[in-house]
């Protein structure tokens, strides 16, 4: 038993030192980019005198747009690392899950509407109430509702729907979008992983998103997953009742 258990322990630790090797990988991959951009266009400003006026205005605004990116990738990853951390403690109050999701969805209609989403509602009327953190729930919300935004082409049907089974709190956040390949749904809550291989910027997105959201739930004592559907993409919600 004791050798199964330090074997068991080695694999934990192999396991933990690969993961940790796989995120610095992905942050030098993901900061390379844009930190080579602003460092090439940078120096051209300084050293080329030959530049037009609209060409220099073109490099200002390359270099500022990725260093946007860099810095939501910092940002991210310090957040990221918050949840990580298990003494990180959430600033909470009793709150009305129902009127707080309703409020948030309201901000996000006319984005839905400029996008012509095909949209429905089903939020129960009666109060329900969890121990939240408004601010950081609020962000693991907006992560999965960007996404949809993000993902989905003009004219998709987008539902939010609510229930309540014995304890717990749902929230499905579903689109009859493109599928979610099966081997990606356990791993999508991973750091750093994206359905894009090629890993590009085009959606400005850091892959982080979605692991900062599952911390958040389980710092709440909840957890989000990935519902298998023959169409689009389920997002479950899970946050436990207070009386």
């Amino acid at each position: 038993m004791m050798a199964e258990t330090i074997q068991n322990e080695r694999k934990e630790k192999e396991k933990l030192e690969k993961m940790r090797e796989d995120l610095v990988l992905d942050i030098s991959h993901d900061l390379k980019n844009p930190l080579s951009s602003i460092l090439g266009y940078s120096e051209t400003l300084m050293y080329e005198e030959n530049l037009s006026e609209k060409e220099k205005l073109e490099y200002i605004s390359i270099i500022n747009k990725n260093s946007h990116r860099a810095n939501k990738l910092i940002n991210d990853l310090f957040e990221f690392s918050l949840y990580e951390n298990c003494n990180y403690k959430l600033n909470v109050d009793k709150v009305d899950i129902c009127e707080f999701l309703r409020q948030i969805v309201t901000f996000y209609i006319s984005e839905f509407e400029q996008k012509e989403f095909i949209y429905d509602f089903e939020i129960n009327e009666e109060p329900c109430y969890v121990m939240m953190d408004r601010k950081k729930l609020s962000r693991a919300i907006n992560n999965v509702l960007d996404n949809k935004i993000k993902y989905n082409s003009n004219g998709a049907k987008l539902n939010i729907k609510t229930k309540i089974i014995n304890d717990y709190f749902y929230i499905e956040i579903s689109d009859d979008g493109e599928k979610i390949p099966k081997e990606y749904q356990e791993n999508i809550f991973n750091a750093f992983v994206r359905l894009d291989k090629s890993r590009n910027s085009k959606t400005g997105g850091t892959g982080l998103g979605l692991s900062i959201t599952k911390r958040i739930l389980n710092k709440h004592k909840g957890d989000i997953r990935i519902i298998d559907s023959e169409i689009g993409s389920i997002f479950e919600f899970k946050l436990p009742i207070v009386k």
